[in-house]
């Protein structure tokens, strides 16, 4: 049972080490350092009006296409690989009219990008070509598309939409299905289907009496309607005449008219436009809505029409004409690879404004690191240029770019390295060179002002007290007594008799009292500021007492008594305060659960093998 538990164990770690084995996804960069100016045009293929900060006499209608023109500049030093993207997000108060793909070109027809316009999340989307990895030097592109203004977002009114680092300034006014009094007619390109144009009609929006009602729809350019897009209906007479289709959302249709349309078809069969016999109309609005197919050979750009009419005994006909135009989008790009190749770096300081010839940057030979080849210092803006190469020969030339730290303790330096790779080809006897950056080389410094506070006090205090006493006898009696106090407090008593037969008597008394107090306190002030305080107090007392006798007799008694007392008392009070900015310790990167997968496996791996050897040796006993 234990050889199962341990299979089942093992087939379990194994599991654990497949699931946790790790997915490598190769993901393309999304191009973000570039410069850039817009443009804005107002009904571009009839007036053309450009809008600026100062336009006053443009009134925008709903339907009528504005067109935006991005002109995008590229830094050599910003490497665009085929995959990259780039995203464009137009102002919130415009709509893209459809979804569209359109090539971005050279002026040799190669495709640089292609632009992807997204109407759900108004985007333009560039996917570059391999094209500017190739000829990488003084990158530039220029994207121009349609929009129209958004009437949910923008009221009726003057408008300042900023933009591409401009103003543009405009009047808008909604009156996009405002019937009149007796007939509208209107399209749009469909905003998931490009292929087709959605058309709106109303009729008799005034809700006049209109005897013997008979509306003509022809389709133009060759559409053809989309099957079963057609739908006709009347709503009943309302008290005030219907000034927008917006009405009639909010009301119930009377009647379904659809199956009363004769439609007109081409010899294939498609329908290309129909006749509704309404016959007498008691003043109610009748309403159409239906969408036709665009012809596949229509340029994108195109202006499509479609021609209404209709006819009364009682009044006067009316034909108008429904123009659409298909949203546009096109692009141009240019680039240039020269003979002579300049690498470039760019330096960025974080903690203060960067400086001119602050920073100095090495470039190598990648198989000899230890003799630069060259050595420059960062331009103002944190470019660094090197001198130009030119080579002679065709091969693949290898470098490394390195910043050379400085000593400046208030800067921490990156110390990454770049490698870049010039390719060398001989076009027409000229020898090109091609290069790569393993990664854009932008060196990151970080300033950070050394602040240190600090305060350091220290106080001694020394209090000595010592006393000797010493008492000497000769003849008769002879004493001797000395005090003395020192450091601290301290005291000693010293008794000495001795008779002898001289008669003397001597009393020797001297008392010595030194009191000391001593105060230093100093303050030093560094870099930011420091304080030192320092006391020191010291107190000594000393008295000696000597007493001498002699007489005839002499007795000889020496008795020594020593007391010390001894107290230090030493303090010493520190405070520092000390605050440093600086560069922030860089946090580990999280784990991912990689390294746990393999261990899995591999624990999982030796436990089925220990599994397996166990249960032979078993089943041999």
């Amino acid at each position: 049972m234990k050889f199962k538990w341990l299979s089942m164990l093992s087939l379990l770690f194994l599991i654990l080490g497949i699931i946790s084995v790790p997915k490598w996804h190769i993901k393309a960069n999304e191009i973000t350092d570039y410069s850039g100016e817009a443009t804005l045009y107002y009904d571009p293929d009839r007036s053309n009006i450009q809008i600026t900060s100062e336009t006053v006499n443009v009134v925008a209608e709903p339907g009528v296409d504005f067109r935006f023109v991005n002109k995008l500049s590229f830094p050599d030093s910003q490497i665009i690989k085929e995959g990259d993207t780039l995203v464009l997000k137009i102002p919130e108060e415009f709509n893209l009219i459809t979804v569209m793909t359109f090539p971005v070109k050279n002026a040799e027809g190669t495709i640089v990008a292609q632009a992807v316009a997204n109407p759900e999340t108004d985007t333009i989307t560039l996917t570059f070509t391999d094209h500017f990895s190739k000829v990488p030097e003084n990158k530039k592109l220029e994207i121009s598309f349609d929009a129209v203004i958004d009437r949910s977002n923008v009221a009726d009114g003057e408008k300042m939409v900023q933009y591409g680092g401009g103003l543009f300034k405009f009047t808008f006014k909604n009156n996009r299905g405002s019937a009149g009094f007796t007939e509208m007619k209107y399209g749009y390109q469909d905003a998931k289907n490009p292929d087709q144009i959605q058309w709106r009609i109303v009729i008799n929006a005034g809700q006049s009496v209109l005897e013997d009602l008979v509306i003509v729809d022809s389709f133009g350019e060759n559409q053809t309607l989309v099957e079963g897009s057609l739908r006709i209906v009347d709503y009943a007479k309302q008290p005030e005449a219907i000034k927008s289709e917006d009405q009639l959302w909010g009301l119930d249709a009377l009647t379904n008219l659809t199956d009363k349309a004769i439609l007109n078809r081409n010899v294939t069969g498609d329908v290309t436009g129909f006749t509704l016999p309404y016959g007498n109309n008691e003043g109610r609005v009748v309403y159409f809505e239906y969408a036709t197919h665009i012809p596949e050979d229509t340029v994108e750009g195109a202006t499509l029409s479609n021609d209404l009419s209709w006819s009364s005994t009682t009044t006067a006909g009316k034909v108008i004409e429904a123009l659409v135009k298909l949203q546009a989008g096109s692009g141009k790009a240019s680039s240039e690879k020269s003979e002579n190749v300049v690498l470039k770096a760019t330096k960025l300081l974080e903690g203060r404004e960067l400086k001119e010839g602050e920073f100095t940057f090495a470039l190598y030979a990648a198989d000899n690191l230890t003799t630069p080849l060259q050595t420059k210092t960062n331009a103002n803006d944190g470019t660094v240029t090197f001198d130009t190469i030119r080579y002679s020969q065709e091969g693949v030339y290898q470098y490394v770019i390195k910043e050379l730290a400085g000593s400046n303790q208030e800067i921490s330096y990156d110390s990454t390295e770049y490698h870049v790779t010039v390719s060398v080809t001989d076009v027409n006897g000229v020898k090109m060179g091609e290069v790569s950056y393993d990664q854009k080389p932008v060196f990151k410094n970080v300033y950070t002002p050394i602040t240190t506070e600090s305060t350091t006090e220290v106080t001694t205090e020394s209090t000595t007290e010592s006393t000797t006493e010493a008492t000497t006898e000769s003849t008769t009696e002879s004493t001797t007594e000395a005090t003395t106090d020192s450091t601290t407090e301290s005291t000693t008593e010293t008794t000495t008799e001795s008779t002898t037969d001289s008669t003397t008597e001597s009393t020797t008394e001297t008392t010595t009292e030194s009191t000391t107090e001593s105060t230093t306190e100093a303050t030093t002030e560094s870099t930011t500021e420091s304080t030192t305080e320092t006391t020191t107090e010291s107190t000594t007392e000393s008295t000696t007492e000597a007493t001498t006798e002699s007489t005839t007799e002499s007795t000889t008694e020496a008795t020594t008594e020593s007391t010390t007392e001894s107290t230090t008392e030493t303090t010493t009070e520190s405070t520092t305060e000390s605050t440093t900015e600086g560069k922030k310790k860089t946090p580990k990167l999280p784990k991912t659960g990689d390294a746990s997968g393999l261990s899995a496996f591999v624990a999982g791996a030796a436990l089925l093998t220990l599994g397996m050897l166990s249960k032979k040796a078993y089943r041999k006993k």
